[in-house]
């Protein structure tokens, strides 16, 4: 560690003098020092593999926070920047981006250390309108789980692909917790099952609705959210429509009654917020429903 501040410092240019005392301020080692202190009893019960992961994402915990230290000492240095130039400068801003590959590898070493625990949850859902419905519920703060990032598959056959199960597989090894929401369109073959039986996602992280996804959620949320959206029909007659034992998409009937294309993206953005200013009395009343079980389980992380 004391090389890699000084090998930092031996590249500062002279006009530098003062950046590279800001680096020696001790940020990393006093971070690391603390991470050590907070876990030193730990280290006195840990089996010799527990302990082996603990060094290794240790050595990727100070490498993020130094990198992190010696750039935002640059970043706040006007002189620094005026050194280096615009088009570096740029350069420099746009690197932090690499900084994750070092999150990524201390949180795959810690993710076995229970005393640790604060997995991230990636959430991969089937389409545009899942996502958009995600990440609006992550705009209201309605997930009490921690959501690292939400990715759509695009359709049940990508998501048996091999290059899905690869792609499933890199992310478990950084230390995400998968979980996988799909719907059957009144199919009765569930294609996310076959995911569950290879072992790639825990069987209780898989969310296969039996219809399609608008069509999962309680009639009066999706009346309220249609109506939010600008798109009328009566509850009575939207009710009947998703009571009936098989029909098709619940979106594609509604197109029909009111003579125009709806907006899905927008739809799921108003059946988020429809969810989560009404969770309460949605939970009460529609417990059962697979959407609520769905955003249960991002809500507290307890999976059905």
């Amino acid at each position: 560690m004391r090389t890699l501040f000084i090998l930092q410092i031996c590249s500062t240019p002279p006009s530098q003098s003062q950046r590279a005392i800001d680096i020696q301020c001790g940020v990393a080692v006093t971070a690391i020092d603390n991470l050590l202190k907070a876990s030193w009893d730990k280290l006195q019960v840990y089996s010799s593999e527990q302990l082996q992961k603990y060094f290794a994402g240790l050595f990727h915990f100070s490498q993020f926070v130094l990198d992190v230290e010696i750039s935002i000492g640059r970043f706040i240095s006007s002189e620094h920047l005026d050194w280096a130039g615009n088009e570096l400068a740029r350069k420099e801003f746009g690197f932090i981006s690499h900084f994750r590959v070092h999150l990524d590898k201390f949180a795959s070493e810690f993710r076995e250390l229970q005393d640790f625990g604060t997995t991230g949850r990636w959430i991969i859902v089937e389409g545009d309108a899942e996502k958009a419905f995600i990440e609006r519920l992550g705009e209201l703060r309605f997930n009490t789980i921690y959501v690292s990032g939400v990715e759509k598959y695009g359709g049940k056959t990508n998501a048996t692909s091999t290059r899905f199960k690869l792609y499933v597989e890199s992310l478990k090894s950084r230390g995400y917790l998968v979980s996988i929401q799909g719907d059957r369109d009144n199919s009765t073959k569930n294609r996310l099952e076959q995911i569950a039986n290879d072992g790639l996602v825990e069987k209780e992280l898989i969310f296969p609705f039996s219809k399609d996804f608008e069509g999962g959620f309680p009639p009066s949320v999706l009346h309220k959210a249609l109506n939010l959206t600008g798109y009328d029909v009566s509850l009575e007659w939207l009710a009947d429509k998703m009571s009936q034992p098989s029909h098709p998409p619940i979106i594609g009937i509604v197109e029909s009654k009111i003579g125009k294309q709806i907006n899905k993206i927008e739809l799921a953005r108003s059946l988020a917020n429809v969810m989560e200013y009404n969770w309460r009395n949605i939970f009460e009343n529609n417990g059962d429903n697979e959407i609520v079980k769905w955003l249960t389980f991002l809500r507290t992380g307890d999976a059905p």
